[in-house]
């Protein structure tokens, strides 16, 4: 919002410089008003990009570029072990408090087509502590047809903080995702897709020989790989 409020800003400047024949004194604020407000927004742009970091980005070493919802960080894989798919999502919060998070991804259709394919959805919830990084891991049934192809998914997710999301610990944020779909809504939202915004979407590669109908117990596994330790925050 702030480097389009910068484009906007710089393109109205502009405006008022070229446009009035006969500025009078509001065309004359706006002329030195809007500059000036330009240079304040790409002061606050750069101040932010320099801020250190209170916590290690932990998500990025494991999995590079990564989507967020509101403070919960995440990237989505693919991985297959033992004859199973499963999607592996990696995921970091970047407040100080746990936070409940809600995770959808839903496989997209062929072009100029409002099918989806016969594949399962993914849509999986599950909590973070603050500041915490893991991996979850959703088992997936692979119809053989699709078996090692790259299958897009449309990502949404919704994350809650029970208990208010404290202090921001992380400052870099990850590429914003819509929320996730009221049951009922898909259908219409795809009829009407052209006069929506686009959907993230990411390129999943499924793997081959893989099982296409999952046993029993097979569960979706949390795991948290790090979390802060606020005492030493604290003391810093």
């Amino acid at each position: 919002m702030l480097q389009l409020s910068v484009i906007l800003g710089a393109f109205a400047a502009l405006m008022f410089w070229v446009a009035p024949q006969q500025p009078g004194d509001v065309v004359w604020a706006f002329r030195f008003g809007l500059p000036a407000l330009v240079l304040f927004v790409c002061w606050v742009l750069v101040r932010n990009a320099r801020r250190v970091e209170v916590l290690p980005d932990i998500l990025r070493d494991a999995a590079g570029d990564y989507l967020e919802r509101d403070g919960l960080c995440f990237a989505p894989r693919i991985e297959a072990a033992d004859g199973v798919c499963r999607v592996v999502v990696f995921f970091q919060n970047r407040y100080e408090r746990a936070c409940t998070t809600q995770i959808a991804l839903l496989p997209g259709g062929s072009s100029f087509s409002i099918a989806r394919l016969n594949i399962l959805n993914v849509n999986v919830q599950f909590e973070c502590q603050g500041g915490a990084f893991g991996v979850l891991r959703v088992p997936l049934a692979i119809p053989a047809a699709y078996q090692g192809k790259s299958i897009r998914y449309d990502v949404t997710a919704k994350t809650r903080f029970p208990e208010g999301r404290g202090k921001l610990l992380r400052y870099r944020s990850g590429a914003g995702v819509g929320p996730v779909r009221a049951a009922g809504t898909e259908q219409m939202l795809e009829a009407f897709s052209a006069f929506s915004l686009p959907p993230t979407r990411v390129e999943l590669a499924l793997p081959p020989d893989v099982a296409e109908q999952l046993a029993d117990g097979l569960e979706p596994e949390i795991e948290t790989l790090w979390t802060p330790d606020f005492a030493s925050l604290a003391r810093a």
